[in-house]
């Protein structure tokens, strides 16, 4: 009788024990895999925010090196409406008054 009482208890323990091992193991997976996610959003936004960077400046040296190329033109005598063709640049632009490299840094 003894016997199968602790048979029993031992049965009933390993269950538990089964039951809770697999709980907390399901419950850090979870936290594990909740974190690597995260990780990987973090690293995907980084590289997305890099390469937009990297469009931006890109688009913005190319319209200051288009800027240069119609202020040049400017500079010649050639009328703005057909620098403004040629360049892309807008005519608006083309009319104001030249920003200085200190304007930009501000």
């Amino acid at each position: 009788m003894l016997q199968k009482t602790f048979e029993h208890w031992y049965q009933e323990a390993r269950e538990k024990g089964h039951a809770e091992g697999h709980e907390k193991g399901r419950e850090e997976g979870i936290a594990e895999g909740r974190e690597e996610g995260r990780e990987e959003g973090r690293e995907e936004g980084r590289e997305e925010g890099r390469e937009e960077g990297r469009e931006e400046g890109i688009a913005e040296g190319a319209h200051r090196r288009a800027l240069e190329i119609a202020r040049a033109m400017m500079a010649r005598g050639i009328d703005i409406a057909t620098i403004a063709d040629i360049t892309g640049v807008d005519a608006a632009e083309l009319a104001a008054p030249k920003e200085t490299p200190e304007d930009d840094e501000a």
